[in-house]
């Protein structure tokens, strides 16, 4: 096993035992993942998908969070690429 995936595995125990901890999931809960293009917003969201049946987790959506939604702005083309991810991993999403 390389270092990497040890890290990512003790990143996801962490994690879990967290959420254990302070009851932020209760089984069958529906969870919005309010999210940018940033690699943490991605990680949460591979996170939780990855967990979710060990966290009981019912759906899982995703709802974008960009500062600005204009057509010639690059967060317009950041929440599309979200938008796509979304449904390529069978998620609704929210822009």
């Amino acid at each position: 096993m390389s270092a990497h995936a040890s890290g990512v595995e003790l990143a996801l125990r962490r994690a879990l035992a967290f959420a254990s901890r302070q009851r932020l999931f209760a089984p069958g809960d529906r969870v919005l993942v309010g999210m940018g293009s940033d690699p943490s917003s991605l990680g949460l969201l591979g996170l939780l998908l990855h967990a979710r049946a060990s966290l009981g987790v019912a759906e899982i959506a995703v709802a974008a969070v960009e500062r600005r939604l204009d057509e010639e702005s690059d967060d317009a083309e950041q929440v599309a690429d979200l938008g796509r991810l979304a449904r390529q991993l069978g998620l609704t999403f929210h822009a």
